[in-house]
């Protein structure tokens, strides 16, 4: 018999949590090094110390919702990113339904298989709750809730301070779409971050006082522009990056020979892959010019593994449309999906071991 799409989803999604759930408490290691003891107590103590929900560096939002499980010690910490990791990947589904694409399994593969995304949800570091942030915006904008979409989006700079850049290319997709009272709803996170750390700060500009990063040199030094291009293979694996390239490639085309601006096809193409790109090109700059406290970890790209997904299965989705034999383009995909689910076990030693070096 048959199974609906979304019993096979909802299949693969279980199967991937209850392998989550085993490198979750089979790991001595966590992947992001110190990084993940800081964020667990900073939430875990910020119901004794409530300034430490204001913290910059340890980011409000990603605070707040970790706070209850990050009472019931770091696994579960750690748990709250895999519950928010598939709940992106949901969101991601749901998008690709509103688009004109055909769905397949693949994108779901690439996000939980992409070697970094896969370790992440394993953390208690920010990416995984910044990339449902950013799905989250972005499905309710191509669900036509564009007030709630802008109201959403104004928070992910308390999730990662490096969101700002996604700004100006949602206001631009507002303003193709016609919902100029939209844009001011951007402003809702930090004017309900300013009005809630007045009375500690005495400073209704504290979130840009007390921003942790630096736009002047950095101490942690530079690297190549390239740093993150030439890494992607570490970041993505080779079958979700090679379907990534066909899908720049093939979507770009597909949009300049028929580019109407403010209708649907344009604003998919425009949000996810200008989304994607200037993301990868502000933290490929910030590296190179050695600025913005960046120490040039792949581990950030992680935060838009989603997006690059999508235009990953519509990579693919343009050569499996030419292949008429179903056998063959079933094979096809099982293959990609089997040497995508390769990625992270060769990548990593997993579950992860103690002292292990960090990317």
């Amino acid at each position: 018999m048959k199974l609906s799409a979304n019993k096979s989803i909802f299949l693969v999604l279980f199967g991937i949590f209850i392998l989550q759930l085993f490198f979750l408490f089979n790991s001595i290691d966590f992947y992001g090094g110190a990084d993940n003891i800081t964020h667990f107590r900073t939430a875990r103590y910020a119901f004794k110390y409530p300034w430490l929900f204001l913290d910059q560096w340890g980011k409000p939002v990603y605070t707040a919702l970790v706070f209850p499980f990050s009472l019931l010690g770091i696994q579960f910490a750690r748990l709250f990113n895999v519950l928010v990791g598939l709940a992106a990947i949901v969101l991601t589904i749901k998008i690709i339904r509103l688009s004109n694409e055909k769905f397949n399994l693949l994108p779901v593969f690439f996000i939980a298989f992409s070697p970094m995304y896969f370790l992440l949800m394993q953390s208690c570091l920010t990416e995984i709750l910044f990339s449902f942030v950013l799905v989250l915006s972005f499905w309710l904008f191509f669900s036509e809730k564009y007030y709630w979409a802008a109201a959403a989006l104004s928070f992910i700079p308390f999730v990662r301070t490096e969101g700002i850049v996604i700004f100006p290319i949602f206001i631009l997709a507002l303003i193709l779409a016609k919902k100029y009272w939209a844009v001011p709803l951007l402003l809702i996170g930090s004017l309900f971050y300013s009005l809630v750390g007045y009375p500690h700060y005495h400073d209704w500009l504290w979130i840009f006082h007390q921003m942790p990063y630096s736009l002047g040199k950095s101490v942690y030094g530079s690297g190549s522009l390239f740093s993150f291009v030439q890494q992607s293979p570490n970041i993505f694996g080779w079958p979700f990056l090679a379907g990534l390239i066909i899908g720049l490639i093939v979507w770009t085309f597909r949009i300049l020979k028929s580019l109407k601006l403010a209708e649907k096809p344009f604003l998919f193409y425009f949000l996810i892959v200008g989304s994607f790109l200037t993301y990868f090109a502000a933290h490929s700059y910030v590296w190179w010019r050695g600025t913005g406290g960046s120490l040039g970890l792949i581990r950030v790209i992680a935060a838009v593994v989603p997006l690059a997904a999508i235009i990953a299965m519509v990579g693919f989705n343009s050569i499996l449309s030419r292949i008429k034999n179903t056998t063959f383009r079933i094979i096809l995909i099982f293959a990609i999906v089997v040497l995508q689910l390769v990625v992270p076990f060769k990548q990593h030693h997993l579950p992860l071991p103690i002292e292990r070096p960090q990317a």
